[in-house]
């Protein structure tokens, strides 16, 4: 009888033990659970920050898109050599653009001079969005050309070099009425006379819309002019001050 109680005590013993293990173990378990919720949550919301971060520095810009365009243009300057008619060939992203080409002489018609410029949008707009416009994507990361006003104001700045030129007629007879008033006793045909000159100018272009891709622009700058074989008797300096205006048609790109 005495064995039959041990054994039950013993039953009873290992039975609770039992019970103590599972509770036991179902508190560490919820434990457990309860702690990984908080360091689950901190973690998710550091990886949200390190993506806003990396979004902040890593931001995707949109493509810059440069695109060739033409233009014609006829321009005169107080370089003594009256109107130049030029087309040049422009690369630009819509914002910024870049051009050159060869200038002729309207007097001469002859093609001896090359014009570089530079120019840039201050409003109005281009392919690329300006300060007031939205920037508008497509699904490949390329800007798209947005719909802006008919006005558009540029900077501009261009570098020119003439080789061997004649005056203009109305430089020439200026010269001849000169001289002929004049002390200053120089035999010079002036229509026969050739310079080279050098040019760099700077100034604002008004860009009048005729469609989103073809303008009509007028523009008015300040030179210096630079005579790089000034002829005795020529009744200006080698480097002279001079205003510039000119107007043509321009392709922003095709």
């Amino acid at each position: 009888m005495k064995n039959l109680k041990k054994l039950y005590h013993s039953i009873r013993l290992v039975a609770l033990n039992k019970g103590q293990v599972k509770l036991l173990t179902m508190k560490l378990m919820l434990l457990i659970f309860l702690t990984a919720n908080p360091i689950n949550a901190l973690f998710a919301q550091k990886n949200e920050i390190s993506a806003e971060k990396s979004d902040f520095f890593f931001h995707k810009k949109a493509k810059q898109v440069y695109k060739l365009g033409i233009g014609i243009e006829n321009f005169q300057s107080g370089n003594c050599l009256g109107a130049f008619y030029s087309s040049y060939l422009s690369i630009g992203n819509g914002k910024n653009f870049f051009n050159v080409g060869p200038v002729i002489q309207k007097r001469s018609m002859l093609m001896q001079g090359a014009k570089i410029g530079y120019s840039r949008v201050l409003t109005g707009g281009g392919l690329n969005k300006t300060d007031t416009e939205e920037e508008a994507i497509d699904g490949e990361g390329d800007v798209k050309e947005t719909k802006v006003g008919c006005i558009q104001l540029n900077f501009f700045c261009y570098a020119q070099y003439v080789n061997q030129l004649p005056l203009s007629y109305a430089a020439e007879i200026i010269e001849e009425r000169i001289h002929a008033s004049s002390d200053i006793d120089v035999k010079k045909d002036w229509g026969k006379a050739k310079f080279s000159i050098a040019e760099l100018c700077t100034g604002f272009e008004l860009h009048i819309k005729i469609t989103q891709n073809i303008s009509w622009k007028n523009y008015i700058g300040a030179a210096a002019v630079y005579n790089l074989n000034n002829v005795q008797g020529l009744c200006r300096n080698s480097l002279t001050p001079a205003l510039v205006i000119g107007t043509g048609i321009c392709i922003k790109h095709f």
